[in-house]
């Protein structure tokens, strides 16, 4: 039996809302509710849920993470375990700067994932606790896992561990509606209190099974990088500073694929669209002609306009 499910069960012991709670229910493949060629748990009961917490502090890192580069998560315990070898390729946008890949917007979502330096890294978005850090490799358009290393206690040990991080990666940072693959016996606590559930992947999770067959990804891996996280706080500064150090203003996002620019404009962010049409000059490139127009198709500041 799994060791986080000893944690959960001793932290409802004796609680109403676990006494009361009605154990879920299979649902076969010809149940008209099931929208899966393979039977499923239903734990619909999540999403009738609101996450609260009595900590202020608690409440209030769990939904500040945007601007987040992910530089602050402690990983180093988690490299010294054995690793998990697994074999994940998913899609990604050509250009992957370290930053989120998944941003909690509410306290109804448990986790937060990064991409730093050939790592995944997937924490408690409630606590910054690293549960999970993954060896991938990132080339072209395809991110590659190969080696997982993952906390005993974490809820991802519910069966194959490389099935549930496809899992978390799926649902959070592509939005994907996929059951959570899971073995006998965990779907059996999740079946005895479905509200466990939501307590481990929060509104996420609303249905698990025992096959996992998920499908090709439609959209790639996206981060928000240094040059994002400027755009959205309008600093000019920083805006510079993350050009100048090669980050590129046509990476995409985490918000449907938009650029920095994108992004600028969407926000009517004055500064940082000024900042991001002028040619900020990398170290060792030459200076622009004054008339060049940039990547973006707008003039460098001060540019006259040619008539």
């Amino acid at each position: 039996m799994p060791r986080w499910w000893d944690k959960i069960r001793k932290a409802f012991s004796g609680k109403p809302q676990a006494s009361k709670q009605e154990p879920a229910r299979w649902l076969s493949v010809e149940d008209s509710d099931n929208p899966f060629d393979v039977p499923i748990l239903d734990l619909m009961v999540t999403q009738t849920f609101v996450a609260t917490s009595g900590d202020p502090e608690v409440a209030e890192r769990s939904v500040s993470w945007a601007g987040n580069l992910g530089d602050g998560f402690d990983t180093q315990a988690l490299l010294q375990l054995e690793p998990i070898d697994c074999a994940i390729e998913l899609p990604a946008a050509p250009e992957l700067p370290n930053g989120l890949l998944y941003t909690p917007r509410s306290m109804d979502v448990k986790w937060v994932i990064a991409w730093r330096d050939g790592h995944i890294i997937a924490a408690r978005s409630w606590t910054g606790a690293v549960e999970a850090v993954v060896e991938a490799t990132h080339r072209g358009q395809t991110m590659t896992v190969h080696k997982i290393y993952v906390n005993e206690d974490s809820a991802l040990n519910s069966g194959d561990v490389g099935h549930a991080f496809d899992w978390l990666l799926r649902c959070h940072a592509l939005d994907q509606k996929l059951p959570f693959p899971a073995d006998e016996s965990t779907t059996g606590m999740l079946a005895e209190i479905p509200s466990v559930a939501f307590s481990l992947f929060g509104n996420v999770i609303f249905c698990a099974a025992h096959d996992w067959n998920p499908g090709p990804a439609k959209v790639p891996l996206r981060s928000d990088g240094r040059i994002i996280a400027a755009v959205q706080d309008d600093d000019l500064q920083a805006v510079a500073a993350a050009v100048r150090a090669g980050e590129r203003i046509d990476a995409e996002s985490t918000c449907v694929g938009y650029s920095a620019l994108h992004l600028a404009n969407r926000e009517k962010e004055p500064r940082a669209l000024r900042a991001l049409g002028r040619p900020w000059r990398r170290s060792g490139e030459a200076r622009r002609p004054s008339n060049t127009r940039t990547a973006s198709g707008l003039r460098p500041q001060g540019t006259p306009r040619v008539v």
